[in-house]
């Protein structure tokens, strides 16, 4: 191989190395979303140890699934006070009359709405 070639070989796997190193692993490719896991920058970058209402309620916003949720959270953890995302988020949906019509949160209702199999009548 020659050296330019060689060169150009070297530099595209290091943008590629570079581009994998930027994300988390954990959440599924594509997540999180831009806007949800800016705003859950954001929201990381406040107190670490502290929920701020305004800017979790931007993370909410932002994200457009619970997986998307998910992913944000396993990616900034700091954006839920450290606490377990989707807890804290279900809370914040559950106290906030304005996030009942975001997505996040109708999942979140949908969710523990829905009967779990225990749940279910016996036949006897």
């Amino acid at each position: 191989m020659n050296a330019p070639r060689s060169i150009a070989v070297l530099v595209c796997a290091t943008l590629a190395l570079a581009g994998c190193m930027g994300h988390s692993a954990t959440g599924p490719a594509g997540l999180p979303t831009q806007a949800c896991g800016d705003a859950a920058r954001a929201a990381a970058s406040a107190a670490p140890s502290a929920v701020d209402s305004a800017r979790l309620d931007a993370v909410l916003r932002g994200c457009v699934s619970q997986r998307d949720l998910e992913a944000a959270g396993s990616e900034y953890p700091g954006a839920f006070g450290g606490g377990d995302t989707d807890t804290v988020a279900d809370v914040r949906c559950r106290e906030s009359p304005e996030l009942r019509n975001v997505q996040v949160c109708i999942d979140f209702a949908a969710f523990f709405a829905s009967p779990s199999p225990d749940d279910a009548p016996s036949g006897s």
